[in-house]
């Protein structure tokens, strides 16, 4: 069908971005906004209430779990290695990408739309990434992009701000959030 067309091209854009050794499968992170929330470790415990949006019985990490596990179906068959990550990053967890998965909650018809964050300081595999996500993702999923709908809180996202995180250390290069919403 079109849409796995269209997943599929997104699915190899990701692949091409990322920088693995040479004979090593590369490896994302996605992290599946707000999962188990209430489990963040004390310096985060102030986001531990913080389950997203949501529409009836529907919440934003049943959404946001839905979709990664889509998108780790299909860069799996690209021989990339994905671990779906709950809103606590693992100590010390590495990989060659980095993903958080989001989706915007509106209550009005007119707002819809995609929006790609990179932290503050973003390193250049991180725009990389971002320039490739953006590059497919609206012909992938036939959403328009939300221009300019990139807040502050998204830059400052909490999983980007490592000085801020003290349970979670690690070195990811490639760094992006995702919001969508219908």
């Amino acid at each position: 069908t079109a849409d796995r067309h269209s997943a599929h091209r997104l699915a190899n854009c990701d692949r091409h971005t990322l920088a693995a050794p040479s004979g090593h499968s590369a490896r994302v992170g996605l992290q599946v906004g707000h999962l188990n929330a209430a489990d963040l470790p004390e310096e985060l415990a102030r986001f531990r209430t913080s389950t997203g949006a949501q529409w009836g019985a529907v919440t934003e990490a049943d959404l946001n779990l839905e979709v990664a596990q889509r998108v780790k179906v299909l860069l799996e068959a690209e021989g990339v290695i994905v671990d779906l990550l709950p809103a606590t990053i693992p100590p010390g967890y590495d990989a060659d990408a980095f993903l958080s998965i989001h989706a915007d909650g509106n209550v009005g018809t007119a707002a819809r739309g995609w929006k790609l964050a990179t932290p503050w300081r973003a390193s250049k595999a991180s725009l990389q990434l971002m320039a490739a996500v953006a590059a497919t993702y609206g012909s992938a999923t036939g959403m328009p992009e939300d221009v300019g709908g990139v807040t502050v809180n998204m830059r400052g996202y909490y999983a980007f701000n490592f000085r801020a995180m003290f349970t979670v250390s690690h070195g990811l290069h490639q760094l992006s959030l995702l919001r969508w919403g219908l």
